[in-house]
């Protein structure tokens, strides 16, 4: 029987701590622009005790980077003892490779649209002018 490597703890850690801390940022940027208000708890204006929206999100915040935390320490671990069984290497290549694919058409996409609002606002840059002494030549001579 092959001997089982380990990870040192110090990494699989840190990895755990950069995946969860990054999967709570994800879910706090998709919660406020689903209009989820964290900063309910600290006003005072409120007539509430405690604002129930602003509760849910922060254990929700909690709970996904614990979670996430968790799944990849012991991923890591796993991964490293040889422990991984096959199907679950291919799907985690998967999601990986649907993950990057997904990351390069959005950023395409984004570069497309900025290119197309600059190549609008230069348009409306040029024509704005000229318009306008269209415009005033129609005046003065009507």
């Amino acid at each position: 029987m092959a001997e089982t490597t380990y990870f040192p703890r110090r990494l699989i850690l840190a990895g755990a701590i950069v995946s969860g801390v990054l999967l709570a940022l994800a879910v706090h940027m998709l919660g406020a622009r689903y209009g989820l208000d964290l900063g309910g708890l600290w006003r005072s204006d409120t007539s509430d005790f405690m604002p129930a929206g602003a509760a849910i999100g922060w254990w929700l915040i909690a709970t996904v980077g614990f979670s996430g935390g968790y799944f990849t320490a012991n991923l890591m671990h796993s991964a490293a003892s040889g422990q991984i069984p096959q199907r679950m290497r291919q799907f985690l290549i998967a999601v990986g490779v649907l993950v990057l694919r997904t990351c390069q058409v959005l950023l395409r996409h984004r570069s497309l649209m900025v290119r197309s609002a600059k190549r609008v606002s230069n348009h409306e840059a040029t024509a704005g002018p000229a318009s306008f002494e269209t415009r005033r030549r129609r005046r003065s001579s009507g």
